[in-house]
């Protein structure tokens, strides 16, 4: 009788050790699943309103799909062949789209990359205007050159209640390079997406018609570059 009860003890011991370290496994599985990031959250709108296309304008033109509100802004082009917009110091340019103003819907998507000089100048900076008229931006999304390799991020907004609100953090890019900026404004909210990593996030932002890019430098030999901007309405879901 002892011999049976010690070996059902022995059974039970070994069944209750099994368990654990089935246990363990699956929590260290667990542990180690991959992950889903808000790095891959950034879905681009389906629906196309602005595409940008410069293989049809001659390098040294101004570039045809985008009105000069300030400033100078002409075509040029890198060793491979690709065009992009070069833009002196302070020029505010806006997306050109003759058949509908106000041109932003609710719910949409911005895409562009743009280029970081190494020779850049602390101050410096890129801006994205979500505006409501020629006078008011309601979301000012600002990169600016900080000191040494630090990138500063601001931004700057209005509420729908009318608040006025602003934010900042600091990063780093690398130079002499481009790098993609990715926009997605969704039933009021505003993210703000550099190189696939979310570093903008407002929740509430009043509703824009039109976008300028801004930018602000002190040398005129500072490369100052954008291309590839797409502009897409999306949906609210």
């Amino acid at each position: 009788m002892k011999k049976g009860v010690l070996f059902l003890g022995i059974l039970l011991f070994m069944g209750g050790s099994l368990i654990a370290q089935e246990t363990a496994m699956a929590e260290v599985k667990t542990s180690f699943s991959p992950k889903t990031t808000e790095s891959a959250l950034f879905v681009a709108g389906k629906d196309i309103l602005f595409e940008d296309d410069q293989n049809m304008t001659e390098i040294g033109m101004h570039p045809n799909n985008w009105d000069i509100i300030e400033g100078e802004a002409i075509i040029s082009e890198d060793e491979e062949g690709s065009k992009y917009i070069m833009l002196q110091p302070s020029t505010i340019i806006s997306p050109k789209l003759s058949d509908r103003f106000p041109y932003l819907p609710k719910n949409f998507t911005v895409e562009f990359d743009f280029y970081i000089d190494k020779n850049r100048i602390e101050g410096d900076r890129y801006k994205v205007c979500l505006r409501e008229d020629q006078f008011s931006s309601l979301c000012d999304i600002i990169i600016e050159n900080g000191y040494e390799d630090d990138i500063l991020y601001k931004w700057m907004w209005v509420t729908p209640h009318g608040e006025e609100k602003k934010s900042s953090k600091t990063g780093v890019l690398n130079t002499n390079k481009w790098h993609k900026l990715c926009l997605s404004a969704k039933n009021e909210s505003v993210k703000v997406y550099i190189n696939g990593e979310v570093i903008i996030d407002i929740p509430a932002v009043a509703s824009a018609n039109t976008l300028w890019i801004d930018v602000d430098c002190s040398a005129i030999t500072y490369k100052n570059f954008i291309k590839g901007m797409k502009i897409a309405q999306q949906s609210s879901l």
